[in-house]
C-alpha cells in the first residue's frame, strides 16, 4: 500500500512540473528585491500557491522555482516586467508585488544569475 502511495504522489509530482513552464512574456519579467524597484510603478499584487507536501515535504528550491515562474507568467500578463517577494515561502504559497520598471532591455533572469544565489531566491 505504501509503495502504491509513493507511486501516485511521485506520477502527480512529475506531472504538475511537466506542466509549469515560462511563458515568453514571463521571461522578461526579472525577479529583484525591494530596495531595487523603488522608482517603480505598482501594477498590483500576486498570490501564488503549490503543493508543499505530498506524503513528504517537497524540496524548498524545487517549491521556490514553481512559485517563481507562476508569479513571473502573472506579471507578464498583467503587464509588469519587475516581481518583488513580499512574504517568505509558508505552505507552498508567496506574495510578490508586480511592478512596471519601464526598462526595455532587461538583465538576465534569475534563473541564469547565479545558479539561484540571489538573496531572495527563496522568498
Amino acid at each position: 500500500m505504501k509503495t502504491k502511495l509513493t507511486i501516485i504522489a511521485a506520477t502527480i509530482l512529475l506531472s504538475a512540473c511537466a506542466t509549469l513552464k515560462l511563458s515568453s512574456g514571463g521571461e522578461k519579467v526579472r525577479v529583484l528585491d525591494p530596495n531595487e524597484v523603488e522608482s517603480c510603478r505598482e501594477l498590483g499584487k500576486t498570490n501564488n500557491s503549490v503543493t508543499a507536501k505530498v506524503i513528504v515535504e517537497r524540496p524548498e528550491d524545487a517549491i521556490a522555482k514553481e512559485l517563481r515562474i507562476m508569479a513571473r507568467n502573472s506579471a507578464a500578463r498583467m503587464g509588469g516586467d519587475t516581481i518583488v517577494p513580499l512574504t517568505l515561502i509558508e505552505a507552498g504559497q508567496q506574495t510578490r508585488e508586480i511592478t512596471v520598471s519601464g526598462l526595455i532591455d532587461f538583465a538576465p533572469s534569475l534563473e541564469s544569475q547565479a545558479h539561484g544565489k540571489f538573496p531572495y531566491a527563496s522568498w
